[in-house]
Order: structure tokens, then sequence, then C-alpha cells
């Protein structure tokens, strides 16, 4: 499923065909489309269709090109807008500088109320920017206390500015231009997380490769979606996931993602989520905060977790998958008879298996346990984290002190004398010698991988 978070149905363009083209976004996976007014009158007739269809919602403001026409009188409007239950941000609103329609002292004072306006109304904003960066993060800033998130659509900014704003809780919104062959800026998409991203059409402008130079709309966002998965390395419904949930958290207008996920898909790997109980307590792990991976909510209550027939069920066909794996932001071997269960049936049907886990499974059960994964588990993928003892236990703050270090190891060793693949991990935290882990994981005959520490899956 996808979200347009960013489109302007109420504009002259669609008065033709308004219907017709929302039905083509709905044939064509768009769940959702957020609709977003610019002055007083769009922002009336955003919200007007946003009534007739259930799968639209709206934002109400003044764009940066007409705030020389924001008074007291639009302000009340806007505000009796606000009560209606489809409006779920305010925008757009934001500075450009790059046209002269509006004075920028008129814009930034403008741009501050509707600030205001969010915050009191608990709202985010959808921000336009063009040619004004210092001046919006001054206005952001210095408004509300800060106290304000939202969106900066159709991003032309910098990864600096990009990281920055998304540590001050402002997701970044990508549309057709990242389509275009000239585009600039693939090594920025790199680096934002996409955690923290959104996509849009920005309809009826920009629209994206094939159709470039045409009229947008929201049965084109898949398109984009195409472009960031290639360029993410996920598949296109694992961004179409992922932005919907960013989109949910930011707008509550697709509350079924929220829905905790027992087993779940990235690329073409199924997961299991056994539990979210945890003998760790890593300073990196957000199991405690925000158990979310790639769109898929982990917080598994302890009185939900699976049982092995319930899982098997939600498997399905184990061999439309590359590998199954072990792993949600718990550790899996607190529940060692549900996965050797799991994996026995999982290797009855010829799949692939992976058990994710830090390596503890000797020191929970107090035995050896690695004979009783040999020929269930395919491969044990370790979490090593740092070469250093004293450093792993102030990373990994487990409940077995310093016997943990000398424990993982040993759990290593031991999966790698009987034959079980076996990988060891990073997370590329600072002050952690990647070189160090490297030449460990070598010593102990492992594969080694280094995983980003801001982004998980």
């Amino acid at each position: 499923m996808f979200i347009d978070s960013h489109a302007h149905l109420q504009f002259a363009d669609f008065d033709n065909d308004r219907e017709e083209v929302v039905a083509r976004a709905v044939d064509k996976g768009v769940k959702y489309i957020l609709n977003i007014g610019t002055n007083l009158e769009t922002s009336r007739q955003s919200l007007e269709i946003a009534q007739r269809h259930n799968n639209i919602f709206t934002a109400v403001g003044v764009h940066p090109h007409d705030t020389k026409l924001f008074n007291d009188d639009v302000k009340k409007s806007l505000l009796e807008l606000l009560r209606d239950e489809k409006v779920v941000a305010i925008g757009e609103t934001g500075l450009d500088y790059y046209r002269d329609y509006s004075p920028p002292e008129v814009q930034k004072r403008v741009f501050a109320e509707q600030l205001l306006i969010a915050s009191e109304a608990n709202l985010p904003v959808i921000i336009h920017t063009r040619g004004a960066w210092d001046d919006i993060e001054d206005v952001i800033d210095s408004t509300a206390n800060g106290d304000v998130k939202g969106v900066f659509h159709c991003y032309s900014g910098n990864l600096e500015t990009a990281l920055r704003l998304i540590k001050k809780g402002f997701l970044i919104s990508f549309g057709g231009s990242i389509t275009f062959k000239n585009y600039k800026h693939v090594e920025m998409l790199e680096e934002i997380p996409v955690e923290k991203m959104l996509i849009e059409t920005d309809c009826p402008f920009l629209a994206p490769e094939p159709f470039r130079g045409k009229r947008n709309e929201p049965g084109y966002v898949p398109l984009i979606a195409q472009k960031l998965a290639d360029i993410k390395g996920l598949s296109i419904d694992d961004i179409g996931r992922i932005t919907a949930f960013n989109a949910n958290r930011m707008f509550g207008i697709a509350p079924e993602m929220e829905e905790v996920k027992k087993v779940y898909q990235i690329r073409d790997s199924l997961y299991i989520n056994p539990t979210l109980r945890c003998n760790a307590d890593c300073v990196f792990c957000a199991r405690l905060t925000y158990p979310v991976v790639k769109g898929h909510n982990l917080g598994l209550p302890v009185e939900d977790e699976p049982t092995p027939e319930e899982t098997i069920a939600l498997i399905g066909d184990p061999n439309r998958y590359r590998e199954v794996v072990f792993c949600g932001y718990g550790e899996p071997v607190l529940r060692l008879d549900f996965v050797k269960e799991v994996a026995q049936w999982l290797k009855s049907k010829g799949a692939t298996v992976r058990l994710n886990t830090d390596g503890h499974g000797n020191l929970i059960y107090g035995r050896n346990i690695v004979p009783e994964l040999v020929g269930i588990i395919d491969k044990v993928s370790v979490s090593l984290n740092t070469h250093n003892p004293k450093q792993y236990q102030k990373i990994m703050r487990t409940e077995f002190g310093e016997k943990s270090f000398d424990g993982m190891l040993d759990f290593i060793r031991k999966c790698v004398a009987a034959g079980i693949k076996t990988d060891i991990t990073i997370v590329d935290i600072p002050g952690v010698n990647v070189d160090e882990c490297r030449k460990l994981a070598r010593e102990l005959d492992a594969d080694f991988r280094i995983r980003r520490y801001n982004e998980v899956g």
C-alpha cells in the first residue's frame, strides 16, 4: 500500500476527471491521499474533497506565495476549519524567496503564526521551502519553543540540513524529481534513513518519469516508491509500507499500520518475531521505546507471544522466501522450544532458516544448546558489537555481567565447530574498533557484517 502525502486535487487541472483520478490511485495501491491547501479558498475546497472520500485527508494553511493576503479574518476562518476531523495538518506553509510573490518579512511573520496554530492544535505542519533555508530554521527554532513537528515536502535542501531537521522531529518528503535522469542527489537519498521519509506526488506538478512534463496524479506515487526502492536496496512494497507507517505516525491517517506483527517480510526474507523480552539492554536498541523495523510494529506484549501453531499458520509456504529468520527486537532463544519446533517444521518444508541472537543461549540455559540447533538452523548471526570485553558490557548491558563476552565467544566457537554457518555483526557506533572486530571474526572463522547505527533491518 502507498500514501501520497502531498496532493492538490482541488486544483482546476482535475476539474474534468477528479473522481477518475482518485479511482485510478486506488487501483494502483494508493490507499490514502493527503490533500493540501495553499490559501483559505483552496483549503476549503480541499476539505470538501476530503469529506466526500474516506481515503482522503487534508491540511489547511497559507502558502508563502499568498502570505500577503493573510489577515485576522483568514486566520479565524482557518481555525474554524480545524474543527473537522479530516484536517490532520497545517499547510502548506513555509518560506519561498525564489519568487517574489510576498515580501520575506511578511512570509516569516505568517509562517510563525501558522507554526503557533499548529502547536496549539497539536498538529504537524507541511513546510514548503525554496531559497530560504537559513531563515526557515530560525523561524522554527524561535517559534513555540521549537515545539513543532511536520514534513519538509518536495525536499530540495542538502544532506546536512536534512539530518538536522530529522533530529528536530521532521520527516523529509520526496517526489517525482528523484526519478528524473538529471537528478543529482542520489547520495543524499542513500544517507537519509528511509524511516524518516515520505513520498508524494505534489500533483498536478512534477510528474515522475515516464510522465515528466504531463499532469501528475496520485496514481503515479508507486513510480516514486520504485525509484527509492532501487536506491535503498529494498522492494517497492517495503518502501510503500515504511512510508505509510511514517505517514500514520505523523498524521494518524492509516491506523492499521500499527498492527503488531508476529511474522513480517523485508525484501525477499520472512522474519519471525518470537518475543520482545531480552536478557540485554543494548545502548543502541529501541526495543522499549520504538520497536519498529522497516514499517513493522514489533512491540509484542508478553501475553500475546505467538504459539508454534499460530506462527506456522502465519508463515504459509516458506519456500516463497529466500530465508526465514528468527529475529524480533527481543532475544529469540529465550523461547528456545518455540524456535526448535518452528525451525523443525520449516526444515521439513525445505526452507533456509537463520537465527539472530546475542549469543547468550548457553548462559541462559546453563548448558550447551548448540547441538539442539544442528540440522534445524542453517545460519546463526551473533551480535558481537565490539572486540573489547569491558566495552561489550557497557554496550550490551547484559544480566550476565563479566561472563557475557566470553560466553558469547564460546557460543560462536561451538556453532562453527558444529558446522553451522556463522556470522558476527557490529553496529557502527562511535568508539567501536571495526578493524579489531573484523580480525576477531577471522580468528573465529566466522563471517563479518557491519550494521548501520541509524537504520534497522
